[in-house]
């Protein structure tokens, strides 16, 4: 029924029915409150600070590798946005998603010139195929989030609009 993995880990065989799966995960010793529940911290964490990721319908056995993956995945995604000066929330096109626009106007003037120098700035170095100097990158925050609150008011908004049946207020319609 049980064959074993490189990393040294029980798995279930090719020829195991989906009910001993589930008794294969609650009988192994290294998923019961080990690393599943490490994940699980993690991502509750991870949520909190980056954003929201889901983790509904990954297997419980795979959560790990997916939470692994995310942690690199972003830490490869902020090292490039840090070469160039970016934060993550810059990458967002207003002419994509009209939510992102709307978002965008209520944010403080301030913060919006901020952001239009920062791109500014990485369009730039990238055209001169450069980057930020190695101290100027250690100083930028590419996860430090400005737009979330605003757009998930809007998008809050917007959802409240379509129940009530009135539609959105920006919403274009081709003739």
């Amino acid at each position: 029924m049980h064959s074993h993995c490189p990393f040294g880990l029980l798995t279930p065989s090719h020829d195991t029915k989906p009910g001993q799966i589930a008794r294969w995960v609650n009988s192994n010793e290294n998923f019961r409150g080990g690393i599943v529940a490490r994940a699980r911290a993690l991502l509750e964490v991870q949520n909190t600070r980056f954003g929201t990721m889901s983790m509904q319908g990954v297997p419980k056995f795979l959560v790990p590798l997916a939470s692994w993956m995310a942690r690199r995945y972003q830490a490869a995604v902020g090292a490039k946005l840090k070469k160039y000066g970016l934060r993550y929330d810059d990458l967002y096109d207003p002419l994509y998603d009209l939510d992102i626009d709307e978002a965008l106007k209520r944010i403080p003037e301030e913060e919006y010139q901020l952001r239009l120098q920062r791109l500014k700035r990485a369009m730039d170095l990238s055209m001169k195929h450069t980057y930020l100097p190695k101290e100027m990158q250690e100083k930028q925050t590419p996860f430090l989030h400005y737009l979330q609150e605003p757009l998930q008011q809007v998008q809050a908004e917007a959802e409240e609009k379509e129940q009530l049946g009135t539609g959105r207020h920006y919403e274009r319609s081709i003739p």
